[in-house]
């Protein structure tokens, strides 16, 4: 995005001389905005996992780390024997914990977006 901003001027006056069509000059403003779109989703995606990293209070140190589920699903199987007027707060809460969990996996993964342009000599492919 900086290379497309810092040659404007210069895309500008080659339209104006008709060096280049305005085909090109459409084609230079679509990739500016892909390129600004992956951007913005790549910070999206950090911001959201350093909220995460907030929220759980990780530090670069902290690695994976296992939750067992196993507790909360035993306490499940035991509440259905049982009649509770909460029985499906608690459910609700189990499912929830779970889907925290699932969603911290997910976010988790890096994504890089990469764009640019090539050239190539047409007498030598």
């Amino acid at each position: 995005m900086a290379v497309y901003n810092e040659n404007l001027p210069l895309i500008k006056t080659a339209a104006k001389a008709n060096i280049i069509s305005k085909t090109d000059i459409l084609k230079l403003e679509q990739l500016k905005l892909k390129s600004e779109e992956a951007f913005l989703t790549s910070k999206t995606a950090a911001e959201a996992a350093n909220l995460l990293r907030k929220k759980y209070k990780l530090t670069k140190e902290n690695e994976f780390f296992e939750v067992d589920l196993e507790k909360w699903e035993l306490f499940e199987s035991q509440t259905k024997e049982t009649i509770f007027s909460e029985m499906e707060l608690i459910d609700t809460q189990i499912s929830i914990l779970k889907k925290d969990i699932e969603a911290i996996d997910a976010s988790y993964t890096p994504y890089v977006a990469l764009a640019g342009t090539a050239t190539a000599d047409v007498t030598n492919i």
